[in-house]
């Protein structure tokens, strides 16, 4: 194969030009201000390299990625933004390590162990801030689901006591319009 052979370029549009190198398997899409695409075919598999200052994926369906082990890594900041839901599954051990400070902001929160318990940790103070710092207290819907089970006196008396104008679990709400967002 001639060297001519080996080695096809086109000029694209917009001062891009494109070479495909079949000697070293690859494929390059390059612009006069820098900007690079790299294909190569490798033993392991294709390699996509680019360099540029901004690089766009966008799509108006679903983007789907499927592999054996997926790592991202940003040098410097990382963002991630949904306009809906956000769902996490992990079907091993999910860790958080972070170096500085950590902050969880929402309208309610909620930590359930289904197996364990949940234990709290701190180097220094512990500080817990409630309009009203609840233990064990059962929603109205627990205690009258209990009630309508009793059937004498002292499973009567074996039910969390319960008064309207007692302490109780609040219920979840819609959604606020917050003005961060």
């Amino acid at each position: 194969m001639t060297q001519k052979e080996a080695l096809s370029m086109l000029d694209l549009p917009n001062g891009y030009e494109m070479r495909v190198d079949r000697n070293s398997g690859t494929l390059s899409i390059s612009s006069g201000n820098g900007s690079s695409l790299y294909i190569r075919l490798t033993a392991e598999g294709p390699v996509i390299e680019m360099d540029a200052p901004k690089v766009l994926f966008k799509n108006t369906g679903d983007i789907a990625f499927e592999a054996e082990d997926v790592s991202l890594q940003a040098r410097r900041n990382l963002s991630i933004q949904s306009g809906g839901d956000c769902d996490h599954r992990v079907a091993g051990t999910m860790r958080v390590d972070v170096r500085d400070d950590i902050e969880f902001r929402s309208q309610a929160a909620k930590f359930e162990a289904v197996r364990g318990g949940i234990s709290l940790k701190a180097s220094d103070d512990l500080d817990l801030h409630g309009l009203r710092i609840l233990h064990n207290v059962p929603s109205e819907e627990e205690v009258l689901e209990k009630l309508q089970k009793v059937k004498t006196f002292s499973q009567f008396m074996a039910c969390p006591a319960w008064n309207p104008n007692s302490p109780k679990k609040l219920e979840p709400r819609e959604p606020q319009s917050r003005e961060d967002w």
